[in-house]
């Protein structure tokens, strides 16, 4: 008999420790596997919507103001950039009717400087669905997007130096994608660069060969964002 008591007593806490290893492989990764837990506690309901934005093919004071508004009202919204024409995303000023020495462009560069400060402390992601060219103060959109998406004919540039200048609020946002050495190359040449380019240096996600499959994937972020806690989300 106290053999018997004694076999069931170590089964016991054979029966334990068994229970309390599968216990500690359920518990979440910490820190030291590289992984951060951050307790959501009970689910919520997703508490922001999505709101797809026109990007003007150029920029007028007008159009400028339009957008710096529409900004606004989408704090709490996540963004997709879309452009106004088939052919281009965005050519950034429009600098036929006026030079840098031109003092008629400080209120344009007012408001754009303005527009970056709105996109650059957003909390909420964006995203930038380019199907054609993007120039100058253009590429602001995809600098400070959380996701930039393309199609095969894209391309990028920062054409200012050709025109007599350098860019200027531009070149900042650009260092949010771009590397010191990249963006230095690249605005001092004036070059323009295709999809598959800007994917390699990181100015780029994904680049697609046809605009259903972006769009494909513009529907699959989308529905992953609205799975998420807002208030992670924002963090």
């Amino acid at each position: 008999e106290k053999m018997g008591k004694t076999k069931t007593s170590r089964t016991d806490q054979m029966g334990q420790t068994s229970q309390e290893k599968k216990k500690e492989i359920k518990e979440p990764i910490g820190t030291s596997m590289g992984y951060v837990h951050i307790p959501i506690g009970k689910k919520e309901e997703t508490i922001f919507g999505f709101e797809n934005l026109i990007v003007p093919r150029m920029f007028t004071w007008d159009k400028l103001k339009a957008l710096l508004a529409k900004v606004e009202v989408c704090h709490d919204k996540v963004i997709i950039w879309r452009q106004e024409t088939p052919e281009d995303f965005c050519l950034g000023m429009d600098l036929s009717e006026a030079t840098f020495e031109d003092g008629s462009l400080s209120e344009g560069l007012k408001l754009y400087s303005q527009l970056f400060e709105l996109l650059k402390n957003r909390t909420l992601p964006s995203l930038c669905v380019s199907l054609g060219n993007t120039r100058g103060g253009g590429m602001i959109f995809p600098a400070v997007s959380t996701h930039v998406l393309a199609v095969e004919g894209c391309s990028f540039g920062f054409p200012e130096v050709r025109r007599g200048g350098l860019p200027g609020v531009v070149s900042v946002a650009s260092q949010m994608r771009l590397s010191e050495s990249a963006c230095r190359r690249l605005m001092c040449s004036g070059d323009a660069f295709d999809a598959h380019e800007a994917h390699r240096i990181g100015w780029v996600d994904k680049v697609f060969d046809k605009k259903d499959d972006m769009e494909k994937e513009v529907s699959r972020l989308l529905r992953r964002y609205k799975t998420l806690d807002p208030k992670v989300l924002t963090k």
